[in-house]
């Protein structure tokens, strides 16, 4: 083991430079591994609201103004819980907190099948939401503490894009069970553009923020982006009840991704210029 590896206690060892330096081994494949599903689950739990809400709705005999409140309140369980894991991941390990988050949205999202009436689902989907969101920035950090520093983006980028894949495959089961349309070839193209951009801010995130409040800055982040999505579910939902039409509607929003893509460059510029001036 080289010198560079040790602190200045001799017997410890520096787990940072060790993994940045070293090898990557089969322990550290399988954690990212491990991640990636628990991201792929995340994503599947996710969407499959947004894919069985139409027939909740029905079931239940609840109007169609239902579904607006019921996916807003996964999202801002996903945001309180991206805000609130990602700091007790810090303080208490990114493990313990990835099994609880995991753990929370199995069983609520379980017993989203059992609920009986429109206060209990906006509960039950909240805190599944709660679970969903915290887990997030739990297996994000994580991964990225298993991965050298020259690979940390790449890794942040692939295991979040196993979110996506999970929402993905719940789409594709709805369709082939009949319950939702075919996604037009413009919704695909959009998607793949948005999924571009959360993958860069996640792996934005994961550069930005030291080992030790790697979990608590990716949360923040996400909740951030949780609370981006109640509002845009709330707003799209008023303006369509106000007589918007779909071509209004997706132009606003196309405005808020330009908005997004803006502070990207600057902070991309901020940390471009930042070590010149230190060497200034």
């Amino acid at each position: 083991m080289s010198a560079g590896m040790m602190t200045a206690d001799a017997g410890t060892v520096n787990v940072s430079r060790l993994v940045d330096d070293g090898r990557v081994s089969a322990v550290q494949v399988a954690a990212m591994v491990m991640c990636g599903l628990v991201a792929f689950l995340d994503g599947l739990d996710s969407q499959s609201i947004a894919v069985g809400v139409s027939l909740i709705v029905t079931d239940l005999g609840l109007a169609k103004t239902a579904i607006g409140p019921i996916l807003s309140s996964s999202l801002l369980g996903a945001m309180v819980g991206a805000m609130t894991f990602g700091p007790l991941g810090d303080r208490f390990g990114r493990k313990r907190g990835l099994v609880a988050a995991a753990c929370v949205f199995g069983v609520f999202t379980v017993a989203t099948a059992y609920v009986t009436s429109l206060p209990a689902l906006l509960g039950v989907r909240f805190l599944a939401g709660l679970g969903l969101g915290g887990a997030t920035p739990c297996f994000l950090a994580l991964a990225s503490e298993y991965a050298p520093k020259r690979r940390r983006a790449t890794v942040a980028s692939l295991i979040w894009a196993a979110f996506p894949l999970g929402a993905a495959a719940t789409s594709v089961i709805g369709f082939c069970t009949g319950s939702v349309a075919a996604v037009s070839a413009i919704e695909a193209v959009a998607g793949f553009f948005v999924g571009m951009g959360a993958s860069g801010s996640i792996a934005l995130a994961a550069l930005v923020y030291p080992t030790a409040l790697r979990s608590s800055g990716i949360g923040w982040a996400m909740g951030m982006g949780r609370g981006g999505q109640v509002c845009a579910t709330l707003l799209t939902g008023v303006l369509v009840g106000a007589g918007w039409g779909s071509t209004a509607v997706f132009l606003l929003l196309a405005l808020a991704s330009a908005a997004g893509a803006v502070g990207a460059l600057l902070v991309h510029m901020q940390r471009r210029v930042a070590p010149v001036r230190a060497m200034a």
